[in-house]
């Protein structure tokens, strides 16, 4: 298993920047296709000034027992114990993956719903599955870029350049980018924006499905 180390940004740090931290993740990768595998997630207690662990993510394989992987784990930790199992995996050809998930704090089940990463394991998509109901709600996409067109908020390449948020009927709602919000008519006549995010190429973002790119 390969390891490394984020800060709360999830910029990658060594091992001798992590004292000087007040939060950083412990990622335990797959040697042979660095996936991560799992995402400890550790603060400084103020009060002590001694690390502790408050939760983190797990990335579960089919071979796995789902209940047993969280059982084993929403105990551990301190700080409201927050954890986030991801199941039943899918993935395309570009190394995108889609995952179902479900949240516990303290050990009681807080949120179910769908979350979509990209090769680099930052989130593309993600909704929310309503009990009451069994829909999905508060969906979402966003968009990175290349780095070489788009300029990253504080250099970190880790947060999206363009939000999308999406209807019930999986039609556009609103759409962040920078500081302003948008409507789908205000946005695509934005000549700017259309200059470095041509709308017609990004076939992706027109309707919350598929969740998965193809």
């Amino acid at each position: 298993m390969g390891v490394k180390y984020t800060n709360e940004n999830n910029q990658e740090v060594n091992f001798q920047q992590l004292e000087m931290l007040p939060e950083f993740n412990h990622l335990t990768l797959d040697d042979a296709t660095n996936k991560v595998l799992k995402i400890d997630k550790f603060f400084k207690n103020p009060k002590t000034q001694m690390v502790e662990q408050y939760g983190g993510e797990v990335f579960i394989s089919p071979t796995d027992n789902l209940n047993d992987v969280i059982n084993n784990h929403i105990g551990i930790g301190s700080k409201g114990r927050f954890w986030i199992f991801y199941h039943h995996k899918q993935a395309n050809n570009n190394g995108d993956v889609k995952w179902d998930y479900m949240t516990y704090r303290k050990g009681i089940l807080q949120d179910q719903g769908i979350s979509v990463f990209d090769n680099r394991n930052r989130e593309i998509a993600n909704c929310h599955l309503d009990h009451a109901t069994g829909l999905y709600t508060n969906k979402r996409k966003r968009f990175f870029g290349d780095p070489s067109i788009f300029a990253y908020e504080f250099g970190n390449q880790n947060i999206p350049n363009i939000k999308f948020w999406y209807n019930d009927d999986d039609t556009i709602d609103e759409i962040f980018y920078y500081d302003d919000d948008y409507t789908l008519n205000e946005f695509i006549a934005n000549s700017e924006i259309m200059a470095k995010f041509p709308w017609n190429q990004h076939h992706f973002f027109h309707s919350f499905n598929p969740i998965l790119p193809t």
